[in-house]
């Protein structure tokens, strides 16, 4: 998310996207798995509200595969494996299907975020 729009001016929505963001990560890191669920539902909420007319329908869910995976890590780090494991199945379950749908090497976000879920899945299994 870029804080300054086309013509340099402050975008308040992109600061606060990235501190929730930023405020999950430290959350996790300190081992305030709540801190970090409470920042995880704020950012899915401004998200949903404040979403950009003209983001398009794969900017969108990019957006929110991103934030299911940071979900699961939250719900790993809680102690609660399965629901984390079931998370990120079901996240790769449906960017293999984006995968499928576009092609090979067209969306770069997709790949990357299949990467990470495979990566989470097989350390936690």
């Amino acid at each position: 998310f870029k804080m300054h729009n086309a013509d340099g001016d402050f975008n308040p929505k992109s600061a606060l996207v990235t501190h929730l963001w930023n405020c999950c990560s430290s959350a996790q890191q300190q081992g305030q798995t709540e801190v970090a669920d409470s920042c995880l539902k704020r950012l899915r909420h401004i998200l949903g509200l404040c979403s950009n007319n003209s983001q398009d329908t794969n900017a969108r869910v990019m957006t929110s595969m991103q934030v299911h995976l940071e979900e699961s890590n939250v719900m790993k780090n809680r102690g609660d494996f399965t629901s984390a494991i079931r998370t990120v199945k079901l996240i790769i379950g449906r960017l293999e299907g984006i995968r499928s749908e576009h092609a090979p090497g067209s969306n770069d976000c997709a790949e990357i975020l299949l990467s990470q879920a495979l990566l989470k899945c097989g350390l936690w299994m």
